[in-house]
């Protein structure tokens, strides 16, 4: 009865070890250095990779990212922005992994006096590539409507695939 009991107190002593073992090891994710768990961990690991390829691909920066039903969108801010097709593809390199539906990556020109358009990369694991180019549209300081905001405008879209 003595050696029952202890048996199955070791057995539950070492269930307990390997479950508190399994929670320490790092996931595959982390293995890899992007245990990403919530937006603001997203936006500091694109930025770190952002460093690493500023050279190839002029300075950017990642400002903002959301992500809701497998869909990732990111707002980047560039000296080059007309580098968006460059920029995208190292994000979803970075992040194919994640397994995403549909990830937007809109491009704004870092310094917001240049008259650069914004540019918006969308990226789907059928579709591919595929850029829009929205225009410039200056602010007037009048609330006449849509045709002082720009409203109506449509984007140039280019598949780049």
């Amino acid at each position: 009865m003595l050696a029952q009991f202890l048996a199955w107190g070791v057995a539950l002593v070492a269930a307990v070890g390997c479950f508190a073992l399994m929670l320490t090891l790092p996931s595959p994710a982390d293995s890899r250095g992007v245990g990403i768990r919530d937006t603001a961990t997203l936006v500091r690991f694109l930025n770190s990779a952002a460093r690493e390829t500023s050279a190839a691909h002029g300075e950017w920066t990642v400002t903002k990212a959301a992500t809701a039903h497998r869909t990732l969108v990111i707002e980047v801010e560039a000296r080059r922005p007309e580098d968006a097709r460059a920029i995208a593809t190292r994000i979803v390199r970075l992040l194919w992994w994640r397994k995403y539906y549909e990830i937007l990556i809109d491009v704004h020109p870092a310094d917001r006096s240049r008259e650069a358009p914004q540019r918006r990369i969308q990226w789907t694991p059928d579709g591919g590539y595929v850029e829009r180019l929205y225009p410039r549209i200056p602010v007037a300081s009048s609330r006449s409507g849509a045709a002082a905001n720009g409203a109506g405008r449509s984007p140039q879209e280019i598949r780049v695939s």
